[in-house]
């Protein structure tokens, strides 16, 4: 039987101890860090294609504003946003603002409409798309804001953050240049149609 002494004992301790402390940060940075990028479209026009515009119609002439939410079930990130989104939901629906939630395939529109308790439709053929990501359209459903909720890597409710931002602007004034937002944060890649 190998016995150790107490010197080599605590190397082993050691070891032990740095290779758990190692496992740990890769472990984070695995689980929080790898679908964090900067969302930064280089596009100067955003090209909506008609079979998506189609199916965002505003309910009222009254709407001042229509936010589209892509959301992924399936993506990590999502889980960072949903509260901020609904908080939006909740304070900008008596406001004028109409919601619609993207999904990227038919068997997510049941989830994505009990989450949010707005209309879901399956949003595919777009090279901008991400989740989580708001999609903002003026009354004449011309984008005014696409990108990130905030500036933060987590989404935040904080007041002025991007969103509310712009649909206080729309709000008021009911017609802005697109915004595209350049700002970091936690997004999952568009995968349209790859699930059944």
């Amino acid at each position: 039987m190998l016995t150790l002494s107490p010197r080599n004992k605590l190397s082993v301790a050691y070891t032990l101890i740095a290779l758990w402390l190692a496992s740990t940060v890769f472990a984070f940075w695995w689980f929080q860090f790898r679908h964090q990028f900067a969302f930064n479209e280089n596009t100067q026009v955003l090209e909506i294609p008609d079979d998506f515009k189609e199916k965002l119609h505003l309910s009222s002439e009254e709407q001042h504003a229509l936010v589209v939410h892509f959301f992924d079930k399936d993506c990590l990130c999502s889980r960072f946003n949903q509260a901020h989104v609904q908080e939006i939901i909740n304070n900008y629906s008596t406001l004028g603002v109409d919601f619609r939630i993207a999904v990227p395939d038919a068997s997510q529109i049941k989830i994505a409409e009990e989450t949010f308790g707005q209309p879901a439709f399956v949003a595919n053929n777009l090279e901008f798309a991400g989740s989580p990501l708001a999609l903002v359209f003026n009354q004449q459903i011309e984008p005014a804001y696409l990108g990130a909720y905030s500036e933060s890597i987590y989404c935040s409710s904080t007041p002025g953050q991007n969103v509310e931002t712009v649909l206080d602007q729309l709000i008021k004034q009911g017609r802005l240049s697109t915004q595209l937002s350049s700002s970091r944060g936690c997004f999952c890649p568009w995968e349209a149609g790859q699930k059944t």
